[in-house]
């Protein structure tokens, strides 16, 4: 039986309302990367790591897949990515971070990308 506490409890119900509210952003990218689409490797969507969820991770290659919308670009938004970042790069994951407008536009090079690192 495993114990959580009130913290862990409130990052399991919002992960929860994420997956359900998905951006279309997301959705684009998690129809092209869902279901082994990049080779051997599982990616996962709205992924629990220490006390965040981030939009997707491959947790045996140890990357994070970050898309920002206009919010991160504001300075409380940029400030908590640089944070976010770090904390998640000393835990050894790789934050690859796109945005809104390249999930739109520039989708196969995304992808590419994100198999360059999943592959490395």
């Amino acid at each position: 039986m495993r114990f959580r506490n009130n913290e862990t409890e409130q990052l399991i119900t919002y992960k929860k309302h994420l997956r359900k509210n998905m951006t279309h952003e997301e959705v684009i990218l998690w129809q092209a990367i869902r279901n082994a689409q990049l080779g051997k490797w599982r990616i996962r969507r709205q992924v629990i790591i220490k006390h965040y969820i981030v939009d997707f991770a491959c947790i045996p290659a140890r990357l994070v897949i970050e898309i920002d919308g206009s919010q991160h670009y504001q300075a409380q938004g940029l400030a908590y990515d640089i944070k976010r970042t770090e904390e998640l790069n000393q835990l050894g994951f790789k934050v690859l971070r796109f945005t809104n407008h390249q999930i739109k536009t520039q989708l196969r090079n995304v992808l590419e990308d994100i198999y360059l690192h999943l592959n490395r």
